[in-house]
């Protein structure tokens, strides 16, 4: 699929109404939200590392003033890194949540399984005088930003960023993201053994969340019943020695208990036990651990989110401008998974750099086409044929 069909499932139309519903441009007088939209994701896609120079170059670059028809648009840096740190974030959340369910329609993805973590990005407290300090303090005074971040299917459907000390626990962090993500009611939910808190557990089953964790071996409970444990697939790589089902010891609540699944086992390679909860009651051990398993993919994305659309590289210094930025990261990870999934890309990197040029491609196209060009010999030159 090429990135020009990919871009155009982004109707212009739908962030135009977006922008009338956050008020983004209520005191714009030419910067306006769509531009600002259409420049960071220009920028994102054509470089590895942005920054407020060079999304001033390409503002007043012919490629980027053809591809979103703003021809006499210009503005220095100090004038973008202002618009950025005061324009409404709403807009790009709104966006970024619009393009999510757009794609993950698109990929046929709304039935897979939701993914949670967070991931910390280090700033410079002489530049920063919000954020929370994590350890001893460092020789260069660094502070923390925390974002937590949902994942569905392949794509990332949710974030949260978090600045506060006591934000630091996952109780909180990673316990706020998957209650207010609502998009998992009814959906089977993974996350990481950094979330504890039984009372956590209790709501997640209250309010139809299924869920699958990593838990420690000390967790108290009271036994109820034993499963049987089925045939071991090929591909598994530990072995489950016992399935329990149980409810949490819980000091207040003696009555109205969910009932949980807690599973044994041993990772064959290393011989390390592993115990994993779940309020799962229909899915076999084996599948139960095959699903927490996967929330390894969570972690890949992170790894693009740093690698390949540097988001550790934080150009804003206020709490909205985070926003902004890390919004329109998201949107542009979305463009570039979708990509890669559709044309079996085989690494994100290229995935990136394929967009990039058929972006260009496109460019070159639309301006011969304008110019009176022979479209014949463009087609040869691109195509071959």
């Amino acid at each position: 699929m090429h990135a020009k069909d990919l871009l155009q499932l982004i109707a212009e139309d739908k962030l135009r109404v977006l922008a009338v519903e956050t008020k983004v441009d209520h005191y714009a007088k030419k910067l306006d939200g769509l531009m600002m939209f259409q420049l960071i994701l220009f920028s994102f896609l054509n470089r590895k590392r942005v920054s407020l120079r060079v999304m001033e170059e390409f503002l007043c670059s012919a490629s980027f003033r053809h591809l979103s028809n703003h021809a006499d648009i210009d503005a220095k840096y100090n004038s973008l890194s202002e618009r950025i740190s005061l324009i409404r974030a709403e807009y790009f959340e709104q966006i970024f949540y619009y393009v999510y369910d757009t794609f993950s329609k698109y990929l046929d993805e709304k039935s897979l399984i939701h993914r949670y973590d967070s991931t910390m990005v280090a700033v410079s407290s002489k530049l920063f005088n919000w954020g929370m300090r994590t350890g001893a303090k460092s020789k260069t005074d660094k502070k923390q930003l925390k974002f937590t971040m949902g994942m569905h299917g392949s794509l990332p459907s949710h974030l949260q960023l978090f600045s506060n000390q006591t934000e630091l626990s996952e109780n909180v962090a990673l316990n706020e993201a998957i209650t207010k993500d609502t998009k998992n009611i009814n959906q089977v939910v993974v996350f990481d053994r950094g979330l504890t808190k039984k009372d956590s557990f209790e709501k997640y089953s209250n309010d139809s969340i299924r869920f699958v964790t990593r838990t420690f071996p000390n967790i108290k409970y009271d036994l109820i019943s034993k499963n049987k444990i089925g045939k071991k697939p090929k591909d598994s790589t530990i072995t489950l020695v016992e399935d329990l089902v149980i409810k949490l010891s819980h000091r207040s609540k003696k009555q109205d208990r969910n009932i949980y699944r807690m599973l044994k086992g041993t990772i064959d390679k290393t011989g390390e036990e592993i115990f994993f909860l779940s309020n799962m009651d229909t899915a076999n051990a084996y599948e139960i651990a095959a699903i927490y398993k996967s929330r390894w993919q969570i972690e890949i994305l992170f790894k693009f989110l740093k690698q390949e659309l540097n988001i550790e590289h934080i150009i804003s210094r206020n709490e909205n401008g985070v926003k902004v930025m890390m919004y329109m990261t998201l949107i542009t990870a979305i463009l570039i998974i979708a990509f890669k999934k559709l044309n079996q890309v085989s690494s994100f990197k290229i995935a990136k750099l394929r967009f990039a040029l058929q972006m260009e491609e496109l460019i070159i196209r639309q301006i011969v086409i304008l110019t009176g060009g022979d479209t014949q010999r463009l087609n040869l030159i691109f195509n071959g044929t």
